[in-house]
């Protein structure tokens, strides 16, 4: 198993470098099979709970068309991330050689040393590139999965993004503004009041604010009506 002999390195590690006392250096040494489950089930990004409520949720996404989109920018940005830690994985393997054919030539005891050293680093290294890869790759699949169950419910395709933009933003800003009400920040109210307004009177004039408004109550509708310049 190349995980379990990894960890074994890192508890021989320890052990050689001895700047843990031994009552520290065996707690670790008994925990072993605990940190070797932690290190394989360790959260490194986003559970398909957090992307779904947190990073798609209703205030900033309240269409199907903005979550869609949103998930297409989040999918397009892991799948840049393993594309570069391929290169950066194979680099790494291509070094772990010429370190390999490297140490084969040294003759100082000292610098075998070092370079062997050098050499187990980058072996883990590449075990976390491979991990890496994995829960990438999981969160890739995650955004695939959402954006099929949205497509159907898209109301304006999955050609343009620029489509659904204005209608879902303005409900976004509309949304935003409702919930903070007076309360927020003024700074935080002004840039959200800023953007609705605008967003607003940009609707009424390409005739859209009756397709907008629909989606509201009469009270917020009345509320909402007060920022229109006429």
């Amino acid at each position: 198993m190349d995980k379990i002999k990894e960890y074994k390195k890192i508890t021989s590690l320890f052990d050689s470098v001895k700047f843990l006392n031994n009552d520290d250096f065996s707690f670790l040494l008994s925990i072993q099979t605990e940190l070797e489950d932690t290190f394989s089930k360790a959260q490194m990004f986003r559970t398909r709970t957090e992307m779904e409520v947190s990073v798609l949720n209703d205030l900033k996404f309240p269409t199907a068309d903005a979550k869609y989109w949103q998930a297409v920018r989040e999918q397009e940005c892991m799948i840049t991330e393993v594309i570069f830690l391929c290169y950066d994985y194979k680099k790494n393997l291509i070094e772990i050689k010429q370190l390999e054919e490297k140490f084969d030539d040294l003759t100082d005891n000292l610098d075998k040393e070092l370079l062997n050293i050098e050499i187990s680093k980058k072996m883990f290294i590449s075990k976390i590139q491979e991990k890496t890869m994995r829960n990438r790759i999981k969160e890739i699949k995650n955004w695939h999965e959402i954006k099929e169950r949205l497509l159907p419910q898209l109301e304006y395709g999955d050609e343009d993004v620029n489509d659904h933009q204005l209608l879902s933003y303005a409900e976004r800003f509309i949304n935003q503004y409702l919930t903070i009400g007076q309360n927020g920040d003024p700074a935080e109210i002004n840039n959200i009041l800023g953007q609705m307004v605008t967003t607003l009177n940009y609707i009424k004039s390409v005739g859209l604010y009756d397709k907008l408004i629909s989606k509201f109550n009469t009270k917020n509708k009345k509320l909402i009506e007060q920022f229109l310049i006429s």
